[in-house]
């Protein structure tokens, strides 16, 4: 910027001096919000991966239960079990803060 100032340094080289800056300030944060994107990605896909995995798994448990443990375990995550005419079913849970559908 002083050269600028003294009028030793054209306005095209400060301007392009101040972009190249930018590119190699904007670049790496670039690259790490790229990488986080990724890891979130990913952590989802697992999120989804695990909970299939306990759909699979939890009703032969339950069925195991008494009606009184179960019960238990249905008020633990918000559990709400809707049976349509149709015979349909509609299940919904939430848990800390996290709300599931299906």
């Amino acid at each position: 910027m002083d050269l600028y100032l003294d009028e030793k340094l054209d306005k095209g080289r400060v301007q392009s001096a101040r972009a190249e800056s930018s590119t190699e300030t904007a670049e790496p944060e670039l690259e790490r919000l790229r990488s986080r994107q990724s890891r979130i990605r990913e952590l989802e896909r697992d999120r989804e991966d695990l909970l299939e995995s306990y759909a699979r798994i939890i009703p032969e448990q339950l069925d195991a239960l008494l009606p009184e443990e179960r019960h238990r375990i249905y008020k633990m995550p918000n559990l709400c079990v809707i049976g349509y005419q149709d015979g349909s079913i509609e299940l919904t849970w939430t848990y800390e803060g996290f709300s599931r559908s299906w």
